[in-house]
Parts: C-alpha cells; structure tokens; sequence
C-alpha cells in the first residue's frame, strides 16, 4: 500500500548568522559571518565530505547575505518547491537583548517572503567555544522568571503574522535547553496567554531534545511542556568509528561515529504517551568549526536519508493527527555543522530532491521500515550491506589519489581501539560477528570518550533499558556535563 505524505509539514531549523553583525566583528574580527566558519573545512580521511561550500554560479544562493531581501525569498522559494512546509528561526534573546535578529525581523516586515515560519528559543550561553557552555562566555543566559512576561511580550509580533505556524488553533514555540530554565512552566503559561491574545487559542511550548541520551528524554509534563521535539544527532547513540594518524599528525581529538547506526537507534524508540515530533538529520561534520576536534558522522547520504525520513513519516503519519503532522529537519543552513539542504558543490540539490521524492512517492525509499512489525534486527540485516559502515568503506576505493596523503585513515579494527603506534596499512577492518565485545573495548579504553563509547555499545542506547543501563545512562550524561 503505498504511503500518504500529503499532510506532512516538513519544518526546517534555520540559523541567522550569515551576515555581519558588532558582536561578531568585535569578537572574530571584523566581517565575521558564519561563512568564514564554514570555509575553513578540511578533508581529513578518504571520502570525508569537506570542505562543504555553495556553487557560485549564476541562480544560486551562493555565499548570501541573509539582511538581502532578495536572499530570503530565494530561499523561502527554493525550499517550498522541494516540500519545506517552513523555518524554524532562532530566536537569540539574553533577558531583554535581542541578537542575530535581522534576517528574521527582515523576513517579518516584508509579508511577500511567502514561508511559514515559528521560532525556537536558543537559550545558551554565547560562549568562544560554540557550546553553549559555561566557559568563555561572551554573553550570558539570563533566567529571572520575574522577566518572563518581557520574553513573552518580545514574541507578540511574530505570533501576530499570518505566516506564524499554528496546529490546531495554538502556534509552536520551541525551546532549545528547557533544562536550563527555572520555573518552566510559569514561562509556558505567559507564552500562552501571549498567543491568546494576539488572537491564537493558545501555544504548544515545546521542549527540544538536546544533551541527553537515549531513553533520558524528559516527560515534557513534568515540566509544564506540552510536548517534545527531537533534536537529532542529540538523542542517539551510535558505533564510533576510530581514526589512526598518518606519521607526524596530532591525534585525532575529535569523534567519528556511524550515521546508520543512529539512524537505528531512532527507530528502537517505545511510543509515548505525549506528544512528539519526530526530527532527523541529512548529516553531520563540525570540521569547519572545531577542526581536528570535530564530530562526525560517517556515511551520511542522501539515500540513507532518503530511508530515515521515510520512516519518520510513517510514524508521523500512524502517530498523530494530520493538524499534528509535523517533522523537524536539522537543519536547512547549519553549514558548519555540515547539516544543510541548501546545496552544495558537491550533492547539489541531491538532499532536497529526496525530501520531495519521499514525500510525493515520486521516489520512494528503498528500505522502508515496517512499524508494525517493528522488527529493528531484521531490518538492519537487509538495509546494512546498503548503509552501513561496510559500504562506506568499501565505496571509497574509488577516491582520488591524493586522499592518500591526508592525515588521517578511517578503521573499524577489532577491539575497536587500536595501538598507539599502530599504522594505518595494518589495522585490518572487522564487520559483524568479528567486532569484539563491549567488555574488550572497555579493557582497552585510553580515555574517557572511549570509555563511553564501550558502554554505549554494552547497550545504553538500547530500549528497553535495565536498572543498570539507566543508571550507567544518568552516569555518562552527568560526566559529559561536567566534562
């Protein structure tokens, strides 16, 4: 029986920061945008997607600015054509001051940019390290639930605009750390009464699933929330993939991991009994903001992505009403976190095509999943040999020649954790049964992040957890905290 897309609402997060702003200037040198970010990719390992940059040709967005008017409508444009049904706008707001706020405010003042639009509340810390962290903070995160109404009333004229997304009468605010906040729902209720009177029956304040593991999401209700959204790679745990230097580089410090593994682990999520928004990512590779800390996600594609989405509209479509059909892609422009659908010279319009192929059944998935059955095990044996880390391996044989210069080499070696002095020509790759167990990569641990890594893959991602999985869990999830 062939699928119904059609009440879908693809929703896109979308970044404000590529145009120049004072903070910006003073604090990264004067014509910062996150363009320069994203020109400093690095291709690190052979099939490794960097740098990420847009074509220049004629007709394309290129390296835009988002406080040209032009720019906003050929973006709403672009993204309607391939079935975005509209942007979730950052919405940066530190106890009264407003920043990145230009092409959103730019977008509100002009009715023809013709995209449905809601706004998420990114309530970090600014900090130098892009984390949200409570080191090198440039601007901090303001919590006085006395000022809540200010926060509130600050949203009256986007709740206003008839473009403000709504499901059932109440627009969707989100919130990218609800976990931070005090008194949460005392600021859902002023959220509402604010929607309410800017003429909605009310709000679904929305808690994002960000720093948390699998099976750590929050009940939204014991919070004050009316539901949550996934926040993908937040929220999944996956194989790590290991990274051996080529002689005379600095270890890789950053993290590897394997996109079908979490693409699995989405698909081993109990149903609950709130409401929640399915979310996924096209990919992910923060090399051009972190460097060689970076973490990425080996063997994203557009035909995985084509299958993860299949089956997160599936479950949309079973789970909820066609007013509630909502699903939230991270993200249409996060360019140095290496999560876009606006293209790039490489993939090109690839990543929107499938969206609007997999929506329409014009081309449908390849793999799709079976939620009746819900049979995850059978379902990786036969979507494996397609997406997983064998096949990323084995299809970069065909790379250029010049990828044997670059620092690093991506193994899967048995017990996970190579040698110090290992070199690359000898760790020889294991797949399935070979992989050593969670107890050997423990054992062999050299670090706390490979320390998680074994006990993620002992099964903390896995549903139902025992006892002992949630409280290892709550363990890992407070070191990460405290780093």
């Amino acid at each position: 029986m062939t699928p119904d897309f059609s009440q879908l609402k693809p929703i896109a997060f979308y970044l404000p920061q590529f145009y120049q702003t004072e903070y910006n200037d003073k604090w990264w040198g004067k014509g910062f945008t996150e363009w320069t970010s994203a020109r400093r990719g690095e291709k690190l390992f052979p099939g490794h997607h960097q740098p990420q940059l847009p074509p220049t040709g004629e007709g394309e967005l290129g390296f835009h600015d988002q406080t040209n008017l032009e720019t906003l409508k050929a973006q709403a444009e672009l993204a309607k054509a391939y079935g975005i049904y509209g942007f979730c706008h950052y919405f940066y707001w530190f106890g009264g001051r407003r920043v990145l706020d230009k092409p959103t405010d730019l977008m509100l003042a002009n009715p023809d940019v013709d995209m449905p639009f809601c706004l998420s509340w990114a309530n970090e810390n600014w900090s130098r390290r892009w984390d949200g962290g409570d080191t090198d903070i440039l601007i901090p995160q303001d919590y006085d639930p006395a000022r809540y109404h200010e926060l509130a009333a600050d949203l009256a004229p986007y709740f206003s605009d008839p473009r403000y997304i709504t499901s059932g009468g109440e627009v969707l605010f989100l919130i990218y750390r609800p976990d931070e906040i005090p008194e949460l729902a005392r600021l859902a209720q002023e959220i509402k009464k604010q929607a309410i009177a800017c003429g909605h029956k009310g709000a679904l304040v929305l808690g994002t699933e960000t720093f948390c593991l699998p099976g750590e999401q929050v009940d939204p209700r014991k919070t004050g929330l009316d539901g949550n959204v996934e926040f993908p790679p937040h929220g999944v745990s996956t194989m790590q993939v290991h990274t051996v230097a080529r002689a005379g580089e600095p270890t890789f410090a950053g993290m590897v991991f394997d996109h079908f593994s979490a693409f699995l682990t989405t698909l081993k999520r109990p149903n609950p009994d709130y409401l929640l928004f399915r979310g996924l990512f096209p990919a992910w590779d923060n090399t051009a903001r972190r460097g060689r800390r970076a973490n990425i996600f080996a063997g994203s594609s557009p035909q995985l992505f084509s299958n993860w989405l299949s089956a997160m509209a599936a479950w949309t479509t079973r789970a909820l009403p066609p007013e509630r059909q909502f699903i939230f892609l991270n993200a249409w422009n996060e360019w140095a976190e290496g999560a876009h659908f606006e293209p790039d010279t490489d993939n090109g319009l690839a990543y929107l095509e499938i969206l609007d192929g997999v929506l329409t059944d014009k081309t449908p998935a390849s793999h799709p999943y079976d939620w009746e059955s819900g049979d995850v095990q059978s379902y990786r044996e036969v979507a494996e040999p397609a997406f997983g880390l064998e096949a990323f391996f084995a299809g970069r044989d065909h790379k250029v020649e010049a990828d044997n210069e670059l620092p690093y080499q991506l193994v899967l070696p048995p017990g996970a954790m190579p040698p110090e002095d290992t070199a690359p020509v000898e760790v020889p790759v294991a797949h399935g049964k070979d992989r050593a167990p969670w107890l050997s990569h423990l054992i062999r641990a050299r670090s706390f992040k490979e320390f998680k890594t074994a006990i993620w893959l002992w099964g903390v991602h896995d549903y139902p957890q025992t006892g002992l999985q949630r409280f290892t869990t709550r363990l890992i999830r407070r070191f990460s905290k405290t780093g």
